[in-house]
């Protein structure tokens, strides 16, 4: 018997993955299908499924495995411009669309062993994936990033409709043969409160993904984007190494779940105790420092979404001195190099549930470009204070961190903290990545299920 299940086990067979999202914002989805192709070789195709939102990273867009099938998503830039009162017109007709269109392409794709869905969005796709793997002989696999329904309670919408939500997501999570999580809190809030038991299969980084650039190469980087980077360029030759700006990132989706007029609060809050502490004749080891000492700050915040705008704007009116803010979008494959030549990260995601974990955050940890991160009960589940970055409540104590780097920076050309977490960061790197965990976790998941 054992014989004959290894043999089944090894016939070439298919995987679907959805996502009801752009597939180059979604990236540990994109993860999972490097660790399927790694993990199972007996793979025939992956149907990677999902909105294009443009370009997409190399090492998925040239692995032959991986198939991409992507949802129509015209009508949605339509439906956005809807006034706000018809919302429920307007996602009653998202969800009819959506239905359709999901049933199109998952009754038309290659006949898949299992679906690895992304929840949430989670309507209609939870209903239609759990229906399409019955029809089809499939099993049927969650990834829990979230909660949908906190999503909706947190973007003000009808208290119906939330509890509503809920009672969708809790009968068709139970639904499902297996399920992944993002944070020991959500596995133990999804046993709590929906009494499904998940593997905790937080993100990690994928080898080869993050490059450190040598200076010929960052150079290059710069280059591609003349109007936010120009003057990094040529800011690593030794003439010009003591006016090379602190630079800064944050990335979003600009969605309420961030909270952004934070960060410029923290910004404003942050020019004037560097001013305090410049008047101040106590603090000895800045006698040499001055105004004029002080190094440029060079924020750059990545990712499109509705509120980007409103905020550049309100930026712009600020007149800040020290921080030049701007606004970047970023190919796929440059993100992960930036990410790298960066000094800190900054994360504003505070999670509507309050369970999941930003995955910025690990791009950044895998960049190993230590954090400082707003501070909510599960972040400590990634961001250990004094180890890998920094946790704030407010934007009084963000101004605080960013003060003592500015000045260490501009006083000595250095920070010792962020020296620190970057070699922690660095050891940390090869111990516990995607794919190993991935081989640890799910494939002897998969086969205790019997899906493989």
């Amino acid at each position: 018997m054992t014989k004959i299940n290894e043999s089944i086990n090894n016939n070439p067979f298919n995987v679907a993955i959805l996502v009801v999202g752009d597939l180059n914002r979604s990236p540990r989805m994109l993860n999972h299908c490097i660790a399927l192709t790694d993990a199972l070789p007996e793979i025939n195709e992956i149907s990677l499924i999902g909105y294009n939102g443009g370009d997409i990273r190399s090492d998925i867009a040239n692995n032959q495995k991986i198939k991409q099938y992507h949802i129509p998503k015209g009508i949605n830039n339509f439906l956005k411009k809807l006034p706000r009162f018809l919302f429920i017109f307007v996602a009653l007709i998202k969800v009819i669309l959506q239905t359709l269109f999901l049933i199109w392409i998952l009754l038309r794709i290659p006949k898949f062993r299992f679906l690895i869905l992304q929840n949430p969005p989670g309507i209609p796709s939870m209903l239609i994936c759990w229906l399409i793997c019955k029809m089809r002989g499939a099993k049927y696999i969650i990834d829990w990033h979230n909660y949908g329904y906190t999503i909706l309670k947190v973007n003000n919408r009808p208290k119906f409709l939330v509890n509503l939500a809920c009672k969708y997501e809790k009968y068709l999570g139970k639904k499902s043969d297996l399920n992944f999580c993002v944070s020991q809190a959500e596995k133990r809030d999804l046993k709590k409160e929906f009494d499904i038991e998940a593997i905790c299969l937080p993100d990690r980084p994928v080898k080869g993904l993050f490059k450190f650039l040598n200076e010929i190469e960052a150079n290059e980087l710069y280059k591609n984007y003349p109007n936010e980077l120009y003057f990094l360029i040529d800011s690593h030759l030794p003439e010009n190494k003591n006016n090379k700006p602190i630079v800064m990132i944050s990335s979003t989706s600009w969605t309420p779940d961030e909270d952004f007029s934070m960060l410029l609060d923290a910004f404003i809050k942050t020019e004037e105790l560097i001013l305090e502490t410049i008047e101040d004749k106590s603090q000895k080891n800045l006698v040499n420092i001055s105004k004029e000492n002080i190094k440029k700050i060079l924020f750059l915040i990545t990712g499109r979404g509705p509120m980007r705008d409103a905020f550049m704007e309100k930026v712009s009116s600020a007149n800040l001195k020290f921080f030049d803010v701007k606004s970047i979008w970023l190919e796929s494959d440059d993100y992960p190099k930036l990410l790298s030549l960066v000094d800190l990260g900054i994360s504003l995601h505070y999670s509507s549930s309050g369970i999941d974990l930003p995955m910025k955050v690990v791009d950044m940890f895998s960049g190993c470009l230590p954090v400082a991160s707003i501070y909510y009960e599960t972040i400590n589940e990634l961001v250990e204070e004094n180890k890998n970055g920094f946790l704030f409540k407010n934007d009084k104590e963000l101004s605080k961190i960013l003060r003592n780097v500015i000045i260490e920076y501009s006083a000595t050309g250095k920070c010792e903290k962020i020296d620190k977490f970057r070699e922690n960061l660095h050891k940390e790197l090869d111990k516990n990545d995607w794919v190993s965990q991935w081989k640890q976790r799910v494939v002897p998941a998969l086969k205790k299920k019997k899906i493989i």
